[in-house]
């Protein structure tokens, strides 16, 4: 009784905190106010607002794929704090060739994942695809980015695809209204998105590696 009587009445002056969870607050105060109300065990990760958009990119060479069918992962280990431990953090990953040698080489299809993805790391792994059993010699790198949240005037999320080891599977994504994208009542914009896979369990057949793409089903005024 006695700590939910402290918590009752905050100051109203502005100094600033950031919770764990990525979620800034006007002073400590009204931070350990919430979490006494709300029963959450979040801490204080750093004085000051929180990053609105942190996001951290890379790349990584991926050693040679020994044959077709065999996957080959990396731990790829985030900066410290540039994310916030009890906030989800997604990840895009994509794979290119640039390390290739041999520039009019054509190269086995390869298809790229990422596993435990967590604030501090994750996983990164790739797969040649295909039936072709020729040998090959091509160098495989992944480009990479890791953020939280979604950047201003833009929006994340996820879908999940149960069946898509067969065919062609697809799921419509509804976005919010035009208001919440824009403040202005005309406007001729081009939307944009980016797509990546998210595999909880690693393929055991490498010609069930899926390619995704999007269409936009909507246009707007201009």
């Amino acid at each position: 009784m006695l700590a939910a009587f402290l918590w009752d009445s905050c100051p109203s002056y502005q100094e600033p905190v950031c919770s764990s969870n990525g979620t800034s607050y006007d002073n400590q105060c009204l931070f350990k106010q919430e979490m006494c109300l709300l029963r959450h065990n979040f801490t204080v990760q750093h004085p000051g607002s929180c990053e609105g958009f942190p996001f951290q990119r890379g790349r990584r060479h991926m050693p040679h794929i020994p044959s077709l069918g065999y996957s080959h992962c990396e731990v790829i280990n985030l900066k410290p704090y540039v994310f916030y431990p009890d906030k989800p953090t997604e990840v895009q990953i994509t794979v290119n060739h640039i390390d290739s040698s041999d520039k009019s080489y054509v190269h086995d299809a390869a298809v790229a994942w990422v596993e435990n993805v967590n604030y501090d790391r994750f996983t990164a792994c790739v797969m040649a695809t295909g039936f072709n059993e020729r040998k090959s010699n091509a160098n495989v790198s992944v480009d990479w980015m890791a953020y939280q949240g979604a950047p201003v005037g833009g929006v994340a999320g996820e879908e999940g695809i149960s069946q898509w080891w067969t065919g062609t599977t697809c799921k419509a994504v509804n976005f919010p209204s035009v208001s919440d994208f824009f403040s202005c009542s005309n406007f001729s914009q081009t939307l944009r998105w980016t797509l990546a896979k998210h595999m909880y369990k690693r393929s055991l057949l490498p010609e069930a590696a899926p390619n995704i793409f999007a269409k936009q089903t909507r246009s707007y005024p201009g």
